[in-house]
């Protein structure tokens, strides 16, 4: 698989690396992808190491074959930053080698995102605060409506 540009975000829709989320890693140009994983933080991995291991190829596929296949199927997501960016980018990356991963604060979008955007957050995280929160309303209203009933009992 050649070098893919620089400054390019990746995303791996449902990631085996990740527990069925998504995960997220920068491009830096020079054949390395940067990403941030449980047990070692923020690293750089070969584009070869990286996406054999992330993407499946059907036998007798190389690898760029099954990159575009995926890319098509919707499986992996790959947005290009803006050129005169993509030295920013990248330089956000590298700096944060060695970052500890933390699932809530600091996760592999946190990381894409600081990078590509200048801020660290998380869509997935916040979906997730969202559900949380929602199921905690309905397990309260349903705890006082059952208190209700026994109170009239």
């Amino acid at each position: 698989m050649s070098n893919s540009a620089k400054g390019l975000a990746i995303v791996v829709r449902n990631s085996k690396w990740t527990g069925g989320v998504d995960h997220y890693a920068i491009c830096d140009g020079a054949g390395y992808v940067i990403h941030n994983m449980p047990g070692t933080g923020v690293k750089k991995d070969s584009e070869h190491d990286f996406f054999s291991s992330s993407i499946d190829a059907e036998p007798n596929e190389n690898l760029a074959a099954a990159a575009q296949r995926a890319v098509r199927e919707g499986k992996l997501v790959v947005t290009a930053s803006i050129p005169e960016e993509a030295d920013i980018v990248v330089s956000r990356a590298k700096a944060l080698i060695g970052s500890r991963y933390n699932l809530l604060s600091f996760n592999c979008e946190h990381f894409a995102r600081k990078c590509f955007e200048g801020t660290a957050y998380s869509t997935q995280v916040q979906k997730f605060t969202w559900g949380a929160a929602a199921l905690g309303l309905l397990g309260v209203a349903g705890i006082w409506l059952f208190g209700r009933r026994s109170e009239r009992a």
